[in-house]
């Protein structure tokens, strides 16, 4: 059977478009499992290569300009040796630990063997990791912050990988984005700190506009969709990890949304980095206490990790409950109260022109798609 341009698309339903929403969402929490699990449960610093991805995304972070191959920070270096010998790094790889502790990567044989990766990747592969190196954690909660950050990278890939499989309407290219995300290498490498699981999403997505155009043949309108969508991951990406929060929710605040509006999206983008800082703090009481979770198999790890996920979902509780106090002894949502800010943010003519070009381009760009 040859497939015609427009083919799947009528016959389409909206029970057929449920169905299918249902089952990338399962795609992408599946995949989000996976990795999320391999992210919780390594060893802090034992997947390939963590230090030097580490240390590229915290240098970006820190010099806010593309990274070149003589950058170097020997007080970060240093602080990452200190956590390295603190989760018992050297002799988890089964090499003798160092005595004094190096001053940097290359004074150690190991290190100097694993190689740094700053200047030997594109910048933007570490953009999002170097806004979650901002964050105020230690460097063992950043670094499972950013393996999350790689779980989630690795669900999004399935979940595009079915969007398009999906519309073949073959049994075994549709099993085959549920299969990826079971796939444990490709889940542990994701749910590490590396590059790879930008990688992965960016290639696949790639793949998927092959296939589309493949399927339905190409045009200029098409090339144009591909662009961007591609333009838009980039500015999203660019205007999260060069924007503070507070500046967030004072813009949204300035466009008339509602201040609860702006406040959400404030917390939310707050809430995974104090998550991920409880759940070390938990992790450290724990083996303060006795409980070892660096030296057993994956079921026995696993059943290990049951009191630290009891004593995290207490915490988060916690603090959901005083965050909701503090909300109500501000008077958040009282009524007659009108909100003052110290610096209101006003448009200027150019923003007003910026906004009057992004509107004729998007006026344009429905009526082309109309036609």
């Amino acid at each position: 059977m040859r497939w015609r341009p427009g083919q799947i698309e009528r016959s389409l339903q909206p029970r057929d478009l449920r169905a299918g929403f249902a089952s990338l969402l399962y795609i992408f929490l599946l995949g989000v499992a996976h990795a999320g699990a391999y992210a919780l449960l390594t060893p802090v610093w034992q997947a390939p290569d963590e230090p030097g991805h580490f240390e590229a995304a915290c240098l970006l972070s820190q010099l806010t300009r593309p990274l070149r191959a003589d950058d170097l920070s020997i007080p970060l270096q240093q602080s990452i040796i200190a956590s390295l010998a603190a989760n018992d790094f050297w002799g988890q790889v089964r090499e003798p630990s160092p005595t004094p502790l190096p001053a940097s990567f290359s004074a150690d044989p190991f290190l100097a063997r694993s190689g740094r990766q700053v200047g030997d990747e594109p910048p933007l592969y570490y953009l999002f990791p170097a806004l979650l190196c901002r964050s105020p954690l230690p460097l063992e909660g950043q670094l499972r912050l950013i393996r999350l950050y790689g779980a989630i990278l690795f669900g999004l890939t399935g979940a595009v990988a079915g969007w398009e499989l999906e519309r073949w309407r073959v049994w075994s290219l549709r099993r085959v984005p549920p299969v990826m995300m079971l796939l444990p290498m490709p889940a542990f490498i994701a749910g590490s700190v590396n590059n790879d699981g930008l990688a992965m999403l960016t290639a696949t997505a790639v793949f998927v506009a092959v296939m589309r155009v493949q399927r339905l043949g190409w045009s200029w309108r098409r090339g144009l969709g591909v662009l961007a969508c591609l333009a838009l991951a980039l500015a999203f990406f660019l205007w999260l990890s060069t924007t503070d929060q507070r500046e967030l929710v004072a813009g949204f605040v300035a466009l008339h949304m509602p201040y609860s509006w702006g406040l959400t999206l404030t917390l939310a983008l707050r809430y995974l980095p104090i998550l991920a800082g409880l759940f070390q703090q938990v992790v450290e009481a724990q083996q303060a206490r006795g409980l070892d979770l660096a030296r057993r198999g994956f079921m026995a790890r696993l059943r290990a990790y049951r009191p630290v996920l009891v004593a995290l979902v207490i915490g988060a509780l916690r603090h959901s409950e005083r965050l909701g106090w503090a909300l109500e002894t501000r008077a958040l949502g009282a009524p007659g109260v009108v909100r003052t800010t110290y610096r209101p943010l006003r448009l200027k003519p150019v923003d007003r022109l910026c906004l009057a070009v992004l509107a004729v381009v998007l006026v344009a760009g429905v009526v082309l798609r109309t036609l």
